[in-house]
């Protein structure tokens, strides 16, 4: 015989949690923390779009040739992708606060000294800047692959990241930087780093969990492919949401806790 439930909506199905935004019952980071983890992400993931003013006015006051424009906006790009491949392959995600604070302190002593050097130091100090940025930018992407919901927190992330770059770029194009050179935007960003070195100082430890476990899903990026249509007519003799589907990806997988100790 069905017991009425008179009128209560019972608790929510395992589906519904995941997307619940109440903490995962294991714990996670405080909103301090989050906020410190995105704006870090932020600040790192502005610079790129910053470069053509940053890196040309370098170049209207004789201190860097066409050349070097190019080798100092790779080098940063190459410190950034080398940096976020080994931090995932050779560290862990524990006491992650010192590892930030040691990865934007390099960030502002590439950025200070590059408005006043010139030449291949230049290249090597962006090289150093782009660096710490994946650092940073590993952190943000462990901290978003943890997260409750993971699509509220890249798209706070984008917004957030587009929204100041334009009113930076505004900034250094229209003020800064015909007024101070390409030290005084340099020294913007300093600035902004040490504003991080500020955030995270106030953060305590805290310890973000991986989310629960989801089922198999297909790759989105197969629609992508030249082949898809024939894939698609493969995948049909495979079990939906199979493990052993060639195109399945699965969550499944443990995840280590995020530490921020």
């Amino acid at each position: 015989m069905a017991i009425p439930n008179n009128g209560v909506r019972p608790g929510p199905s395992p589906g519904e949690e995941r997307f619940m935004a109440t903490p995962h019952p294991s714990g996670g980071f405080t909103l301090s923390q989050s906020v410190a983890v995105i704006a870090m992400g932020v600040t790192v993931g502005c610079i790129p779009a910053l470069q053509p003013i940053l890196l040309g006015g370098l170049l209207g006051q004789h201190r860097l040739t066409a050349a070097q424009i190019g080798q100092a906006a790779t080098a940063e790009a190459i410190g950034m992708a080398l940096a976020m491949t080994l931090a995932a392959l050779l560290l862990k995600p524990d006491r992650l606060k010192p590892l930030a604070l040691a990865a934007i302190l390099a960030a502002v002593a590439a950025n200070a000294a590059t408005g006043f050097l010139s030449g291949f130091a230049v290249v090597l100090l962006r090289a150093v800047n782009g660096a710490a940025s994946g650092v940073l930018l590993w952190i943000l992407v462990g901290f978003t692959a943890r997260a409750m919901a993971p699509g509220r927190v890249f798209a706070i992330y984008v917004t957030a990241q587009a929204s100041v770059a334009f009113a930076m770029s505004i900034l250094l194009s229209q003020w800064i930087v015909p007024a101070l050179g390409a030290a005084g935007g340099y020294a913007l960003l300093t600035l902004a780093d040490a504003a991080l070195l500020m955030a995270l100082s106030s953060c305590r430890g805290s310890t973000l969990r991986p989310r629960p476990a989801t089922p198999a899903a297909p790759r989105p990026w197969l629609a992508l492919s030249p082949c898809s249509a024939a894939a698609c007519s493969w995948r049909r003799s495979w079990p939906s949401g199979s493990m052993s589907s060639p195109w399945a990806v699965s969550s499944a997988t443990p995840r280590r806790p995020l530490a921020w100790r």
